[in-house]
């Protein structure tokens, strides 16, 4: 069963852009037989991003929350760009935000945040940026970079 990525950018050029990207690294690394990837649209995001903020508002009413599922539950990756001004929907949201949103209240397994570091950043200090939710950030010049996706996800 192919593995699950979904990708967010409030810009729908974008998001055809980083998931072109992302095959051309999935397939120069021979693993792009492994993966099924989805974008998301504004409303489809905006949507399960509710659903995930109720379950956030209940664990604060009541101490827990109900067990409804979103797309990000069955998602092996989750790539979200960081800034998002475009859509109505998420405009006063960062890919900073939602991260923190699906980390806390989904099955998501990796978060991928994009670009809130540059377009081609890359860490020497190999110390990430513990302040962030996202598991692991990238620019978006990295997608297509085979050795990124080489290993067992």
């Amino acid at each position: 069963m192919k593995k699950k990525i979904l990708i967010y950018d409030d810009e729908r050029e974008q998001r055809r852009r980083f998931k072109n990207k992302l095959e051309q690294g999935l397939k120069k690394a021979g693993k792009g037989q492994d993966f099924a990837i989805e974008t998301l649209c504004g409303g489809a995001l905006q949507c399960s991003i509710e659903k995930l903020q109720n379950k956030q508002k209940e664990l604060r009413d009541n101490g827990t929350c109900s067990d409804e599922t979103t797309e990000f539950d069955e998602a092996a990756i989750f790539i979200i760009d960081y800034d998002l001004l475009k859509n109505q929907s998420t405009k006063f949201l960062t890919g900073e935000i939602i991260a923190y949103i699906v980390r806390c209240f989904s099955e998501c397994k990796l978060i991928i945040g994009l670009n809130q570091y540059g377009h081609n950043s890359f860490d020497l200090t190999l110390r990430g940026h513990p302040e962030s939710f996202a598991d692991l950030n990238l620019g978006v010049d990295q997608l297509n970079k085979p050795d990124l996706w080489r290993g067992d996800w």
